[in-house]
């Protein structure tokens, strides 16, 4: 749940190394490639267009920033609240 997502991926910007194994870059990460799959395969246009310069510390930032900003997202289960932060602060124009 949202709650949860917001406690680690506070640890994924707090700390020295972030490593794909943290809860936060892990489910970042798995959206993000799901979201390409789909896309590839036409079966969705894209709905967050991520820079390749992009960090998984910044991801995470976003992240929190989004949750701060939207408190009803605490109880969203994390891919959800992912995938809407990620297409809210990183919009296809």
């Amino acid at each position: 749940m949202g709650k949860n997502l917001l406690d680690y991926c506070d640890n994924c910007v707090n700390s020295i190394n972030v490593t794909a194994s943290s809860a936060c870059a892990s489910c970042l990460s798995d959206i993000i490639l799901i979201q390409k799959i789909h896309v590839k395969s036409g079966m969705m246009e894209p709905k967050a267009c991520i820079e390749s310069e992009i960090n998984i510390r910044q991801l995470s930032l976003a992240t929190k920033e989004y949750i701060w900003k939207n408190p009803d997202s605490l109880k969203k289960y994390s891919p959800d609240l992912i995938a809407d932060s990620l297409e809210r602060n990183y919009p296809c124009n």
